[in-house]
């Protein structure tokens, strides 16, 4: 995979993070995203330093939230608008095709199972399937069946 693909991997990955916090508080939890972050940087040979970049921005985005909160200033790391905005039907499919990339890169089992469940979290978090336009047999609640 080529570093900007890494790199727009990871982006997503702390946007999404981001939205977690601005929507949930500061003190969510988003440790899965953090781990994914790491495991890209892992795959593809990310210096420590530029993995820590990511993850940095996710600590800042819990700074703002716990200053919006508390009345303060925030200084969110991208517009507050912009940090509840769905993915386009592309943009899920880009990340998750990157994520499943990146998992056959990692030796362990443990570690390709956590950018699979990322995958399946981001497809329902980005509601993929309503960009997914449906036959009319399916619109009509009929099953497709194969054989």
């Amino acid at each position: 995979m080529k570093h900007e693909q890494v790199e727009f991997l990871q982006d997503k990955l702390v946007q999404e993070a981001a939205a977690m916090i601005a929507l949930a508080g500061s003190e969510t939890k988003v440790e899965e995203y953090e781990q994914a972050i790491k495991l890209v940087g892992k795959a593809w040979g990310s210096d420590q330093s530029e993995v820590d970049k990511w993850l940095n921005l996710i600590q800042q985005e819990r700074t703002a939230a716990a200053a919006a909160a508390n009345g303060m200033p925030a200084n969110h790391i991208m517009p507050e608008r912009d940090l509840l905005l769905n993915w386009t039907g592309t943009e899920c499919i880009d990340v998750m095709e990157a994520l499943f990339e990146t998992a056959v890169q990692l030796n362990e089992k443990d570690d390709r199972c956590t950018l699979f469940n990322m995958a399946m979290t981001l497809m329902e978090c980005q509601n993929l399937m309503d960009w997914v336009e449906k036959t009319p047999d399916e619109t009509a609640g009929q099953q497709i069946s194969v054989g």
